[in-house]
């Protein structure tokens, strides 16, 4: 179950790079940086929770 979030989220935050890297191509505004800190601050965010998780949870199930 778990793993399956994990994925959805990724190919979320990948989907939004994409997005905000074309929309900044097309026209540089201040509310597509806005939205290029926010997925940056989502993609380190789901790194650090994955890392977290990754690292503590595998212990704790073996």
């Amino acid at each position: 179950m778990r793993t399956k979030i994990n994925i959805l989220l990724w190919g979320v935050s990948f989907s939004w790079w994409i997005f905000t890297a074309m929309e900044l191509m097309n026209h540089a505004e201040y509310r597509d940086i806005s939205m290029t800190l926010w997925g940056a601050a989502l993609s380190v965010g789901m790194i650090v929770f994955n890392f977290k998780a990754w690292t503590h949870g595998e212990k704790k199930r073996r």
